[in-house]
């Protein structure tokens, strides 16, 4: 399940924003914040939810304190706000984020906690599947609570609020106090019940018999961990929100599992630490995306294409409508931005679009016309109708565009079921070449073409093309030039019908790829477990080439490692490529530094697009969506 949460930042408030202020004014600022309607009205259900947790948990701490969620403020008691972050025009309350107020006795937090998608995070689920999905969540947002009230509990008063300024040690004893207050509420049913907190998820999935608390909690946050890693590149702004003592959520919740881990060594639970295993195994499939620190770009309206050249990132809106550039060089690392994009009606209708000229965008339709778009006016340049021109539906259809300026880009089409590529021109030229004749052309012999086998069409980490084909059970990776004219073959080791798979698409037939290259044209395959990937990279032309690897994922799980097909593959800059599996994620081939390094524990799917520029940055998004993440080169901006 593919959904938008907005839980992705565990940066809590700063205590001292109110502070400075004092409790009258921090009590205004909630009482401002329920008669403008800036809170997030909830059902009776939900009101009782949050406030059974919230009394329970105060309960087993000895407090009987009245709790009040979304009134007016009154001393006396806690008073808690669920806070519509994007509706408020406080600055102090951003969106994912949480606070204590000590003076005023008061709970912040936004509401994205709480929602996923149009469905309340706190509702009675409708069936089971949708509760094996909010229940991890609701778990997560108490875990966020009862940080907030390890805060309340601990860290009482002006003196304490102040030293939380010294360090994150506060911090990490608000993390210990709910982790061992959750572990009391999950002790027994009568406790869970009252706290409103869901039954485990998944307790066959490795635990027999009697459910330890510490299982319980672990099974719930490990799939909410899940959910939300997974949820990385395509939840809405912000991602990385953090300062110096709250880092992001990634970071926040590797802090979590240490002391869930340290609970469980402790109490000698093997169940809970290996369950926790797993829930690592996906923090580290993610956590090299936050070592990049991307910038983080959100527009007021929707897009469809976008792309970057040697200084700026150009987005492309509707039909008509000016192409909007931002400069990289005002782009800081890990910083959040809003921009304006106009929305002057006209069609969505970009396939695909890259830069060519200065001041110049091209762009290929829906419709099958190649248009060439004065930037500055959205005006139309050239047009020029491709329909007749790219072949038959007996293979699936590929553009590959350039990483720099060009009137051209790289395509694969068929007729009559025959393999091509082509330069297709800005002009609307095609010029197309079967695979069979550049491998006649090319210098190698001792082919028999008749069972010759086209691969795969793509490009190495400098941007090349590259043709890979089979002839008696052997495989061959053909060089071209960009004009595609025939330069070197080199024979791989990978041999067999295995490592190649082929899949229907529609009508049509897409045959994966098993190999990526460096700039220098050699190849390279991936191998891997079939579940948790442990994925490691080997030549593919060399059998003594020390190969780059990357961490060690997960547990071996399943058979040995199998040749993992390739989706498609993301020259970046730097002789890096992104390699997208067919399933199990996408890592980052850095042939420099011989690293591979996870960015995602999922694939990038359908709608999903990378693009780059020959500088090493490379920005990702979803095409028709509002957000960029845009990842700066060693050259330009040091985010990596």
């Amino acid at each position: 399940m593919r959904v938008r949460f907005a839980v992705l930042a565990f940066a809590v408030l700063s205590t001292a924003y109110f502070m400075l202020f004092g409790q009258d004014r921090s009590s205004e600022l909630a009482d401002r914040l329920v008669r403008d309607g800036v809170v997030r009205q909830l059902d009776p259900n939900e009101t009782h939810a949050l406030t059974s947790f919230i009394a329970t948990l105060l309960r087993t701490e000895g407090s009987n304190d009245l709790v009040a969620v979304n009134q007016l403020h009154k001393p006396g008691r806690l008073n808690v706000y669920i806070v519509n972050s994007d509706k408020s025009t406080v600055a102090a309350i951003p969106k994912g984020n949480a606070a204590y107020v000590s003076s005023s006795d008061v709970i912040f937090i936004d509401a994205s906690y709480f929602r996923l998608g149009s469905r309340n995070v706190l509702a009675v689920a409708e069936n089971a599947l949708d509760e094996n999905v909010l229940a991890p969540l609701r778990v997560y947002a108490y875990f966020v609570l009862a940080h907030e009230l390890g805060h309340r509990q601990l860290h009482r008063g002006w003196w304490s609020a102040l030293a939380h300024l010294r360090g994150s040690s506060r911090e990490l004893e608000a993390d210990a106090f709910a982790i061992r207050v959750l572990q009391t509420l999950y002790s027994t049913e009568t406790l869970r019940r009252a706290a409103h907190i869901p039954e485990t998820v998944s307790t066959l999935s490795g635990f027999f018999g009697d459910v330890t608390p510490l299982q319980r909690i672990v099974d719930h946050l490990s799939v909410a961990v899940s959910f939300l890693a997974d949820e990385l590149f395509d939840s809405p702004f912000p991602i990385l929100s953090q300062t110096r003592d709250h880092p992001a959520f990634l970071g926040r919740f590797q802090s979590l599992l240490k002391g869930l881990g340290d609970a469980a060594n402790a109490a000698g639970d093997e169940d809970a630490i290996r369950k926790m295993s797993v829930a690592r195994s996906v923090l580290a499939s993610t956590t090299y995306l936050l070592e990049l620190r991307p910038s983080e770009i959100e527009f007021n309206n929707h897009f469809q294409y976008a792309y970057i050249d040697g200084s700026k990132l150009h987005v492309v809106g509707r039909d008509k409508q000016p192409i909007l550039a931002l400069d990289l060089a005002e782009l800081q690392p890990g910083r959040q931005y809003r921009r304006v994009i106009q929305d002057m009606g006209g069609e969505p209708t970009a396939r695909y679009s890259w830069p060519g000229r200065p001041g110049e965008t091209i762009t290929l339709r829906r419709d099958g016309r190649l248009v060439a778009i004065k930037g500055e006016t959205g005006d139309v340049l050239s047009e020029v109708d491709l329909r007749s021109k790219l072949g038959d539906n007996s293979c699936v259809k590929q553009f590959i565009l350039p990483p720099q300026p060009s009137d051209y880009a790289y395509a694969t089409f068929c007729e009559a079921g025959r393999a091509s590529v082509a330069i297709i021109g800005k002009d609307g030229s095609i010029r197309h070449r079967q695979i069979k004749d550049l491998v006649t052309e090319s210098k190698s012999i001792g082919f028999d073409i008749r069972i010759l086998l086209p691969r795969t069409f793509d490009v190495d980490a400098a941007g090349r093309p590259m043709i890979t084909f089979s002839v008696g059970g052997e495989n061959y990776r053909l060089a071209l030039s960009p004009e595609l004219i025939p330069q070197t073959t080199v024979r791989m080791l990978l041999s067999g019908e295995g490592i190649w798979h082929t899949r229907r698409v529609g009508p049509a037939q897409l045959i994966e790829k098993a190999t990526v290259s460096d700039a220098a044209g050699e190849a390279f395959f991936l191998t891997g477990s079939p579940i948790f990937r442990n994925v490691e990279m080997h030549s593919a032309e060399k059998a003594d080439t020390e190969p780059p690897t990357s961490e060690k994922l997960g547990p071996s799980v399943g058979r040995g490692p199998d040749t993992l097909p390739i989706a498609a593959s993301y020259p970046i800059g730097d002789n890096r490529v992104i390699v997208n599996l067919v399933e199990g994620g996408a890592y980052l081939a850095d042939f420099s530094k011989k690293r591979l390094s996870p960015i995602r524990r999922q694939s990038f799917g359908p709608g999903e697009q990378i693009a780059a520029n020959i500088e090493g940055d490379w920005i990702y998004y979803r095409k028709y969506d509002r957000r960029v993440l845009v990842f700066k080169g060693a050259r330009s901006g040091k985010s990596h």
